[in-house]
């Protein structure tokens, strides 16, 4: 994410070449209001099923990842690329599948008995 003083200067670059006028208080004001609109980072827990061809017992091989986005379907995006990149797998990470995202860090507490 971009922080506030780089979305200053490409908004500075901009309306410098349209040739506006804005005050820094204006500018920082807009930046501040884009910066809420992109939307900010949460944590989030992903469960992902493993596919056949990566699984030991397929349908039991889950990978649980924990990752900072924007929004859910990002994380999603990421955990599969982490599931895949864990299994060194030059398979589509696509052929990964979700299973539950949560919003927040979640950890498994099961104990095997």
């Amino acid at each position: 994410m971009k922080t506030t003083d780089q979305l200053y200067e490409e908004l500075r670059a901009v309306i410098d070449d349209g040739n506006e006028s804005m005050t820094h208080e204006d500018a920082l004001a807009h930046v501040r209001s884009l910066q809420q609109e992109c939307g900010r980072v949460r944590p989030y827990t992903v469960l992902v099923l493993r596919p056949d061809y990566a699984a030991t017992n397929y349908g039991q091989d889950t990978f649980l990842s924990h990752v900072n986005a924007t929004s859910p379907l990002q994380a999603q995006q990421i955990a599969r690329r982490e599931a895949a990149e864990a299994d060194r797998s030059e398979q589509p990470s696509e052929d990964y599948y979700i299973l539950l995202t949560l919003e927040g860090l979640h950890y498994d507490m099961r104990v095997e008995g």
